[in-house]
């Protein structure tokens, strides 16, 4: 007489099935997280140009209406330059500082945070660039205010290696510029008044 005896294990190829099973899921749910992590980074991003509004506002206010409305300053709209570049600020990837964007080196922009006295950003730090132009062709001698445009750009800068520790050199503070396609943008706009 023969009895049977149901078995309930697996066979080795059903656990290797299983197994890829398994691990193609795996995979196709972390290859879903890179892409969203990537949206959540760019709204976090959106909110903070959205904050800046506040900072750019303060900057221009400390700037003055005198040399916001220099002649040349907000150079896109002087006719008088054969090469037009927009007034440029930039911030931090937090927002917290925004600071005139200039090639002088003794600007304070320029400086290093090695010590808490300074307020500079470090070109690689330099996350938002604010481009200022005017809205429309000034009268300096009787308009009340100047109206400008703030376009906000971010990434500006990315860094590619090390921090270095005492200047904004190109070698001690390696950092690459991201083409302007491939950034985002958001606009807004202000009156400086006299």
């Amino acid at each position: 007489m023969r009895t049977s005896r149901s078995t309930h294990a697996f066979s080795l190829i059903e656990v290797v099935i299983a197994s890829a099973i398994f691990a193609a899921s795996i995979f196709a749910v972390i290859g879903l997280m890179a892409p969203m992590s990537r949206r959540v980074e760019d709204v976090i991003d959106s909110e903070v140009a959205a904050r800046l509004t506040g900072s750019i506002d303060g900057e221009l206010r400390r700037l003055g209406f005198a040399a916001v409305s220099a002649p040349g300053f907000l150079s896109a709209m002087d006719p008088s330059l054969s090469n037009p570049q927009p007034l440029t600020l930039v911030a931090d990837q937090t927002g917290s500082r925004v600071l005139l964007d200039c090639d002088d080196p003794t600007y304070p922009a320029n400086n290093r945070l090695d010590d808490a006295s300074l307020p500079g950003i470090a070109n690689r730090d330099r996350y938002f660039q604010i481009r200022l132009n005017l809205v429309e062709p000034f009268d300096s001698v009787n308009s009340p205010a100047v109206f400008v445009r703030a376009d906000v750009l971010w990434p500006y800068y990315v860094p590619i290696g090390p921090a270095g520790t005492t200047s904004v050199e190109v070698d001690d503070d390696p950092h690459e510029v991201v083409p302007i396609g491939q950034r985002q943008t958001m606009s807004y706009f202000f009156a400086i008044r006299r």
